[in-house]
């Protein structure tokens, strides 16, 4: 398991949410679709983890 740094979430659209870190060097940026159906409220239920937990 490695160390997440560098941590920024932004809500961004009204569709979609950004997620970036940097992890062992590297840099990542991740955007997440904020409605996936099959998935229901666990797709919420991550973003709004993300949002409570992650420092700016």
């Amino acid at each position: 398991m490695t160390d997440l740094q560098e941590q920024n979430y932004n809500t961004g659209s009204l569709l979609d949410a950004l997620w970036s870190f940097q992890s062992n060097g590297q840099r990542w940026r991740l955007r997440i679709i904020k409605k996936i159906l099959p998935l229901g409220t666990m797709q919420q239920d991550f973003l709004d983890f993300l949002q409570h937990h992650i420092i700016r």
